[in-house]
């Protein structure tokens, strides 16, 4: 099964610092930015229990830890960011997709529709 945990959320309330996120996000033409999900680490540990179990992150990019000509440190993803912080809460059993849903789809493989009553252990 499958569980969301959003690594960010819609940007939420009126400080500051949230108005020059918005106006960043708006000068790129984006117009619902988000900010970092500020429960996701209490979120994480209730959905998937103690830091002994296997979890596998997904996000639509994967990112990678290859290194390559564009990307000398490799490349920066919502599941490797999540992976970072359940590893800083003692999770040791992480992988991630490389290439994230869209290589996985490209690829031509099967995907089943998520809908909220099919939710289980998988993070992202």
């Amino acid at each position: 099964g499958t569980v969301n945990v959003p690594l960010s959320q819609p940007i939420s309330g009126w400080s500051a610092q949230q108005i020059l996120r918005r106006a960043a996000y708006a000068f790129f033409g984006v117009a619902k930015g988000t900010e970092a999900n500020p429960t996701f680490t209490e979120e994480f540990k209730s959905a998937v229990g103690p830091s002994w179990k296997e979890v596998v992150m997904i996000c639509e990019t994967g990112g990678t830890l290859q290194v390559t000509g564009n990307f000398p440190n490799g490349k920066q993803s919502r599941s490797l960011i999540a992976c970072y912080e359940a590893l800083l809460e003692g999770y040791k059993k992480l992988s991630y997709l490389e290439g994230g849903v869209n290589e996985y789809t490209k690829a031509g493989l099967p995907l089943e529709e998520f809908t909220p009553e099919k939710r289980g252990p998988f993070i992202l």
